[in-house]
């Protein structure tokens, strides 16, 4: 099995407040891109943490890919228990979106947060459980991705992992050459 995880920015640090936003629709599409060339070079399980933004919307496009793909599994290892309780109900709602639609979910931590070390496990168990990540990150506009790049150098400084960063130009230059 080939398992991926794949994150990015939340739409707040991307500046989209709402759905009908026309970069979203290019981000969806780029994403999907991704997405199908990872699943022609044998990538068996996308991996999410139940963020929202970028890990959302690339959690749909693969749900939509299945139907191409039936062999895709997704799954959802949220860093702790009742992550994502304190959410809003529209939030709420994707977050229930994951739990239902996924192949596979499970918390890395069986507790509730408690201190920020869950957080670093859960980013370990997540790069000890895949081959490469996909990151929507540029450096430039740091977000809290930063943290996960970080640790996923790091980690494939000692470990066969793969990167795919792709930066806020590389979306722009996809836009041009479909357009």
């Amino acid at each position: 099995m080939r398992n991926y995880y794949i994150t990015g920015y939340s739409h707040f640090d991307l500046g989209i407040f709402n759905e009908q936003d026309e970069r979203l629709k290019i981000i969806k599409n780029f994403l999907r891109k991704i997405e199908i060339e990872l699943l022609e070079d044998g990538i068996d399980w996308f991996l999410f943490s139940g963020q929202l933004g970028i890990e959302y919307d690339a959690f749909n496009e693969a749900l939509q890919l299945k139907e191409e793909y039936p062999d895709l599994k997704l799954g959802v290892l949220f860093p702790f228990e009742r992550f994502g309780e304190n959410w809003n109900e529209k939030n709420q709602l994707r977050l229930s979106d994951y739990h239902q639609r996924a192949d596979f979910v499970d918390y890395v931590s069986k507790r509730p947060y408690e201190t920020p070390a869950q957080l670093k496990n859960h980013t370990q168990f997540l790069l000890s459980h895949t081959e490469g990540s996909v990151l929507l990150y540029d450096e430039e506009y740091p977000s809290r991705t930063r943290y996960f790049l970080k640790d996923a150098q790091q980690y494939s400084e000692h470990h066969p992992y793969q990167i795919q960063q792709y930066r806020l130009e590389d979306i722009q230059n996809f836009v041009y050459d479909i357009n």
